[in-house]
């Protein structure tokens, strides 16, 4: 394999991060346009910035960041557990227990935050929510028993579980595109307000 000069090295850099940034800003396409609809989108500046655009967009969906901090928690305290595991059998289990609350406080802020995003497009409070994380993980259980069964291979699954996110994206994008304009913004809508 030849060697990379350091200007094919900074182009290779400068290329990823072009990437990072533009995933970033199509991930959130959806929230901006449901905030410019809604009249309470920030200034533009806020939607370019990787994973401050996370923030927002979590944020224009009332999303808790206390529970997200707390779900954080337990996945930093089960990773810890697993690492003592050596220690005692104990630590094992408590991993398994913290991971499991993770994963479920993390499911519910995730429903929260869609079923807001939901109620501000002017939809039915449950159809992002069945959308974008009820269909796509009750697929990937399904998807999940069958490479356990070997009827399918896990190249098969994953090829799967990246056209379900695309079209999940795309339903979210038609859901923001038919949000109703607002003329006045939000009057109980504070960026930041937990």
């Amino acid at each position: 394999m030849p060697q990379m000069s350091e200007t094919g090295m900074l182009a290779m850099v400068l290329i990823c991060l072009a990437g990072f940034v533009l995933y970033s800003i199509v991930v959130i396409l959806p929230c901006w346009i449901i905030a410019k609809r809604k009249n309470i989108a920030p200034r533009w500046w806020n939607w370019v910035i990787p994973l401050w655009n996370l923030y927002i967009a979590f944020r224009i969906g009332n999303g808790s960041l206390k529970n997200l901090f707390l779900s954080l928690v337990f996945f930093l305290a089960g990773i810890g557990a697993f690492a003592l595991q050596e220690q005692a059998q104990f630590f094992a289990i408590a991993g398994i227990v913290l991971f499991v609350l993770s994963l479920v406080v993390g499911i519910y802020v995730a429903y929260n935050w869609l079923r807001n995003i939901s109620i501000l497009a002017g939809r039915h409070p449950m159809l992002l929510p069945m959308v974008m994380l009820v269909i796509p993980c009750v697929l990937a259980l399904a998807g999940g028993a069958l490479v356990s069964q070997g009827v399918i291979s896990p190249m098969e699954v994953r090829g799967s579980e990246n056209l379900i996110s695309f079209v999940t994206w795309i339903i979210f994008m038609i859901i923001a595109l038919r949000t109703p304009r607002n003329k006045q913004a939000e009057p109980d809508f504070i960026l930041g307000k937990e």
